[in-house]
Parts: structure tokens; sequence; C-alpha cells
């Protein structure tokens, strides 16, 4: 278990959550950024700049491309 220095302090409000909370990607992006060197995080960057956060925005800087919901 990382030390909680080492916690990225913007964990309990990041929307990266709600986009991967079924998924087991999350606990990689978790290990990596989150739970590790969160300072390399492209989204904590920008929070910490002031500046707003696009929700599709990965920590590694990469912009998720926004998947079209189908009807049923």
């Amino acid at each position: 278990m990382p030390t909680d220095e080492k916690i990225c302090p913007q964990m309990d409000s990041c929307e990266m959550y709600a986009i991967f909370r079924n998924s087991g990607v999350l606990g990689t992006w978790k290990a990596l950024f989150c739970q590790a060197t969160f300072e390399n995080c492209a989204r904590y960057k920008l929070v910490r700049l002031g500046r707003s956060v696009a929700p599709n925005l990965m920590p590694n800087g990469v912009l998720l491309r926004p998947t079209r919901k189908t009807s049923p």
C-alpha cells in the first residue's frame, strides 16, 4: 500500500473514476498515477495550474474519443 504522500490529492474528485468505475483498467491507472507518480498526471497538472480538465483526458495526456450511445 502506498504512503499518503504519494496518493494524489485529487483522487476523490477525479472524473476519470466515473469513466472507468466498472473496468479493470481503473486499477492500472491508479497504480501508475494516482497512487504513485501523480505529479506526472496530465489531469493533476491542469488542476494545479487552475485550468479546466476535459472529462475524457487520461492521466497520460491522451484524449479519449467520445463514444456514441446506441438506441435499443
